[in-house]
């Protein structure tokens, strides 16, 4: 007969970190009660998986941050962040898993209530959230205007993003896949969420991606889910996550086509075919906050 472990807690956020101890820092606050509204401790969990970093973030500070983080190092042969990921879900305890693949994406306040109220209303949700880029103008645009880390520490001095993530909206413009806005249909998530026993049934992200920085392996996890019939997608309104500037090889970079190109092989050799996405519609939860207002709709090319 085999035993089943109670769940302790209802969501387990599990995030991945690659010589990130800039970042950490912001990303792990907005994690926290004291920023996150609505959830408790007991609520939810916090899985850190360093990959193989060669500047590991402090584990102990990490554990220190609040009583739900854990530290986990791990050796990887590869720079793709697929194996921690997966490792972090085996981990999990709650019932519920919110994946991040990226570390460096700095979280908007009410993303962990929200999920907790979407997965009571739709227990089978696939539910997901827009990415945005700090800074007035896509990274991979304006990096080749001298944005970098410098440029982006002083943006944030600007606004009380840590008392209040929604300002971080004030600051931000959308990733490519979030160019459609709340009412359109995205190709990828870097915060997304569903239950642990489908992510696992699902086998989470594909291994065999090994590009640094997963490659494609977002698209391909997101296009698996959205076209999942167990699953009902769903979007979170007035949410997103924010990512900040770290020499990411794809979204940092002022030579983007070759690593594109690179990135298309892969998928094509992964996957059997080259990339499409897949057709979905999905439900809209939540509410959107006067801040964010601005990308309901369609903002042009990302």
């Amino acid at each position: 007969m085999r035993l089943f472990k109670k769940h302790k807690r209802s969501l387990s956020v599990v995030i991945v970190f690659f010589n990130m101890q800039r970042e950490a820092k912001r990303t792990l606050w907005s994690l926290t009660v004291d920023y996150q509204f609505g959830v408790s401790v007991e609520d939810y969990e916090v899985i850190v998986l360093d990959n193989a970093s060669t500047e590991p973030l402090d584990g102990d500070w990490v554990c220190g941050l609040q009583e739900n983080f854990s530290y986990h190092y791990l050796g990887s042969e590869y720079p793709s962040p697929c194996v921690a990921l997966n490792t972090g879900v085996e981990k999990a305890t709650g019932e519920h898993v919110i994946c991040m693949v990226d570390g460096a994406r700095i979280l908007s306040p009410g993303i962990l209530l929200s999920m907790k109220r979407g997965f009571n209303a739709v227990p089978n949700a696939y539910i997901y959230t827009l990415g945005f880029h700090l800074g007035h103008i896509p990274q991979h645009k304006s990096v080749h205007d001298g944005y970098c880390q410098k440029v982006e520490d002083q943006l944030l001095k600007e606004v009380p993003w840590m008392e209040d993530g929604y300002y971080l909206f004030d600051i931000s413009s959308p990733a490519a896949s979030a160019r459609e806005g709340f009412l359109g249909i995205t190709s990828e998530s870097n915060c997304f969420g569903l239950k642990k026993r489908t992510f696992e049934k699902l086998e989470g992200y594909n291994e065999k991606f090994v590009s640094r920085g997963g490659g494609m392996c977002n698209l391909e996890v997101h296009n698996r889910l959205v076209g999942c019939s167990d699953l009902e997608p769903m979007l979170l309104l007035g949410e997103g996550t924010f990512h900040q500037f770290h020499g990411g090889v794809a979204t940092n970079t002022e030579r983007l086509a070759p690593i594109l190109t690179a990135f298309s092989r892969e998928y094509s050799e992964v996957v059997g075919e080259e990339y499409k996405p897949t057709a979905y519609v999905p439900l809209y939860f939540g509410k959107i906050h006067p801040k964010s207002t601005r990308f309901i709709g369609s903002l042009g090319p990302g």
